[in-house]
């Protein structure tokens, strides 16, 4: 129900993952019914909380693979990452409104200078090739390449809402959330951008 506490996401693909409340503010994230275009969106605001799914081997990742999100940075948040995977795994966000990539621990690398659309609805992409390398997307247009620092595999939780130290916390949000294993075609980024359009 609309402005109901989200205390789990469910993982829409078949893999049964579900997302689970937790820290200080576990209580802070709510549901928005209707959003945009009649799509929800989980609101998370800047407080110590965040939606965790517990690790899962699936959940490390190398080669080639995106993150991508459909979504609203509402602003007031500095330095919002979307999705951590502890110290020494990867980190998806935007850094200070200038960079908006993946990397390891609090560091990100992507793509310097870009801004994203505070306050109205985004399709961000991140997709990693080879392992290092990195492209971003805004709305499926094609935005700045980067490379990627090192990142190793662990067995920490994956956190949707926050870095892994508590901090950096996302404000704004959220209605779609992908973890792909793979980079993406042409074809396949069109018609993702479609569906989520």
């Amino acid at each position: 129900a609309n402005g109901a506490t989200v205390n789990s996401w469910n993982d829409g693909s078949t893999n049964g993952f579900t997302a689970n409340a937790t820290g200080a503010g576990a209580s802070a994230q709510t549901y928005l019914s209707n959003w945009r275009n009649g799509r929800g969106a989980v609101v998370f605001e800047t407080t110590d909380a965040s939606l965790d799914i517990a690790h899962n081997a699936a959940h490390n990742l190398s080669g080639n693979y995106t993150f991508l999100m459909v979504g609203e940075q509402g602003g007031d948040g500095s330095w919002p990452h979307i999705i951590s995977k502890g110290s020494t795994g990867y980190t998806f966000g935007n850094d200070g409104g200038r960079e908006l990539g993946a990397g390891s621990g609090t560091a990100l690398n992507g793509a310097p200078g870009a801004t994203w659309n505070v306050g109205a609805e985004n399709i961000i992409e991140v997709s990693v090739t080879s392992g290092t390398n990195i492209a971003t997307y805004f709305d499926g247009v094609a935005n700045a390449t980067d490379t990627l620092t090192a990142i190793a595999n662990n067995t920490d939780a994956l956190q949707i809402g926050e870095r892994y130290d508590g901090g950096s916390e996302f404000g704004g949000n959220i209605a779609e959330l992908f973890l792909i294993n793979d980079a993406l075609t042409t074809t396949e980024r069109e018609l993702i951008n479609e569906y989520l359009g």
